[in-house]
This record gives C-alpha cells, structure tokens and sequence, in this order.
C-alpha cells in the first residue's frame, strides 16, 4: 500500500478524491481577539491539536491578539475546542457546515466567549 500525502493548498484547491467521492474543504478562520495577556492557547478541531501557541497578547489599538486559519471539510459539523491550560479555561464550539466561516474568541469576565460569523471580522 502507497500512500501519499496531499498538501492542504492541493485539497483547498481541487478537494480530496478519496474512494469515488470528491470531499470540498472550507476555511475556518479563528480570530483572538479581546482579554488575551500572554496566554498559551492551544486549539483543537475534530479532536485534533491544530495550534498551540505560548504568549498571546491582545494589541489594544486592534483588538486583536492572532489569527489562525485551517482547512476543514466543508459538508460535515466541526468541534472547535479552545484552550487557555495557565487560566483553567476552555470551552468547545460546533460550527455547522460551511464554505468559510469565522470565530472570534475573547476572553471575559474569567470565561471565553465566542461570537460566529460568515464575512470576516473588521478591525482598526
């Protein structure tokens, strides 16, 4: 058995062709926006580590901290799970499926907070 792997540009691109079916991808864009101070954030999609990155700070003038975006299958459910592990924080998010959707993630009064969009956010 040979297997190859695809790169994420090529599957974004033409999809996956895979046993006959052809499986689109979307994008998920998740924005940090406001109430990060050095955190570590770790983020997982399906289950999966997707990110995990130490020192995340909110830019006041922005109020934005970070973006991360990933490639996700465009006709199924995705869980979102969004840690702070120094702040005993995390909350899991399921997006429906979608061409492209976007997450802002804040932190707030001690919780995250998550607002869903279909047009990507503005900032300053």
């Amino acid at each position: 058995m040979i297997v190859t792997e695809i790169p994420i540009p090529a599957i974004r691109e033409v999809g996956l062709l895979l046993c006959g079916e052809r499986f689109e991808m979307a994008k998920l864009r998740v924005d940090f926006q406001e109430g990060f101070a050095e955190d570590e954030v770790d983020v997982r999609i399906n289950g999966r580590e997707s990110l995990h990155r130490e020192g995340v700070t909110t830019k006041r003038m922005l109020g934005l901290a970070m973006t991360s975006e990933v490639e996700v299958p465009a006709d199924q459910t995705v869980d979102v799970e969004i840690e702070l592990p120094k702040k005993h924080l995390s909350k899991t998010i399921s997006l429906p499926p979608s061409e492209s959707v976007y997450l802002g993630v804040s932190v707030s009064k001690g919780e995250l907070q998550f607002t869903v969009s279909p047009k990507a956010f503005g900032y300053a």
